[in-house]
């Protein structure tokens, strides 16, 4: 399916012990509309028979690296990739058959910087969900546009809501190649995705198009990075360690509001996870945490303190809300965010 020209997509499919799933991953692909296509599959290191099922996969480049996680998956992909265009489907994941064509049409015409659709959740029983993008944000804040069904973020929109969210995973956007001059970042546990996408729309003003109709199924099952761990894993791995690296990372390209957002989060999460791991007695661990969730709680206030009342009356009522509810708060935070 691979063709030299400027309408070539390279497909990143990162995988690591999923070969019965990477092959209805493949054929997703292979079943797209779009003719101009290279598929990639990029082995982190599995130990099952990936690499056998590959061998025999004669329109699949198959490369492999020993296991270093998906954002290294992704990048050693990317060294191979040839297209114009760029996609990263995760192994577990399934497109519908017009994912690309309709992708690239969007993109073109609406002249966006990148785009993404929205999509279904499915569980290992079947069950389906709709996104938590359609649940938590909708669409009545974007604008529609001549392309039936996908809409337009403005920069100023696009930028709000990354700040607030990585509310496109990786198997949900298509962008031009020279916009991943630097890749997956490889330091993440989980958020290597919303880490590539945050840096694009704070290093300049981005036009974002997206798809409200949904043109793929995210499936759920046992094994996947970040929706099937227990929530105490979650808010390890991505609400404190790669919220401290984000932070970190574009602290110095964001405003003092969207600073103070991260900082109140990242407190309020070590204040929860100190919580569980005083319950499970692992006492060793908790001073630490409760320090640095109090210097970032004093962080927040210096540079923003309305924020911060924002952000703790969100958390402390979410358990307890329904989904318009939590739109509705969401909805608050992102039109604070984007004051100076």
């Amino acid at each position: 399916m691979a063709d030299s020209n400027a309408d070539l997509v390279s497909v990143i499919i990162p995988t690591y012990n999923r070969s019965a799933l990477l092959l209805q991953a493949v054929a997703s692909v292979r079943q797209q509309t779009w003719p101009h296509v290279q598929i990639i599959v990029a082995d982190d290191g599995s130990d099952d028979n990936t690499a056998e099922i590959m061998s025999r996969a004669t329109d699949v480049l198959y490369v492999r690296q020993e296991h270093r996680g998906q954002g290294a998956a992704r990048n050693l992909g990317l060294r191979h990739a040839d297209g114009a265009f760029i996609c990263s489907l995760d192994s577990d994941d399934l497109w519908d058959p017009d994912f690309l064509e309709s992708s690239l049409r969007a993109l073109r015409t609406l002249k966006a910087d990148f785009v993404f659709s929205n999509w279904k959740g499915q569980t290992a029983d079947g069950e389906s969900f709709v996104s938590n993008f359609e649940e938590i944000y909708g669409w009545r804040h974007y604008r529609e546009t001549e392309l039936k069904g996908w809409l337009i973020m403005e920069p100023e929109q696009a930028r709000a809501i990354y700040v607030d969210a990585c509310i496109s995973p990786s198997s949900s956007f298509l962008l031009p190649r020279e916009l991943l001059e630097n890749g997956w970042a490889e330091d993440l546990k989980i958020a290597d995705d919303w880490d590539l996408l945050l840096g694009l729309v704070l290093s300049k003003p981005r036009r974002v198009a997206v798809s409200s109709h949904p043109r793929w199924r995210k499936r759920v099952f046992g094994d996947n990075i970040c929706d099937q761990r227990s929530s105490k894993d979650v808010k390890r791995y991505l609400c404190v360690h790669d919220f401290h690296i984000l932070l970190k990372r574009f602290a110095p390209m964001m405003s003092a509001s969207e600073r103070s957002w991260y900082y109140a989060r990242l407190a309020f999460y070590q204040l929860v996870l100190a919580r569980w791991e005083l319950a499970e007695r692992n006492i060793a661990v908790v001073p630490g945490l409760l320090i640095r969730a109090i210097g970032c709680m004093l962080f927040a206030f210096l540079l923003f303190p309305g924020i911060v009342l924002k952000c703790v009356r969100e958390v402390r009522s979410r358990k307890h809300s329904t989904s318009s509810q939590v739109r509705r708060r969401r909805q608050a935070v992102l039109e604070t965010a984007k004051r100076p």
